[in-house]
């Protein structure tokens, strides 16, 4: 029986990960806060890992079928997490209020 193949680690260089990489960068840089790349892809990267283990397919699959308001979602959270950063450091930080996510839910 051969080994399993490991997961393929996703890059910029899949288009589609760079398109909604890119696009949480500019949500981000909107509102002014530059956040590295590589947190920017990690971020990315976990999203699409955690939805592709809820459904049961492979990362490519879930980041070829992950909407466009994904990018939306994910500036939120690290936008929210500079300002927890910025007030740790004693800097004055507010962060926007949520913006509406559609394919979520709140369960009680």
């Amino acid at each position: 029986m051969p080994p399993p193949v490991p997961p393929v680690r996703l890059t910029r260089r899949t288009s589609r990960f760079a398109e909604l990489a890119t696009a949480v960068e500019e949500r981000l840089a909107s509102v002014g806060v530059s956040v590295d790349p590589a947190g920017v892809d990690e971020s990315l990267r976990g999203r699409i890992r955690g939805v592709g283990e809820q459904l049961g397919v492979s990362d490519r699959t879930a980041l070829g079928n992950a909407p466009d308001d994904v990018a939306d979602s994910i500036a939120h959270e690290l936008l929210i997490a500079a300002c927890a950063r910025a007030a740790q450091l004693g800097l004055d930080a507010t962060a926007p209020s949520a913006p509406p996510v559609r394919h979520l839910r709140v369960v009680r």
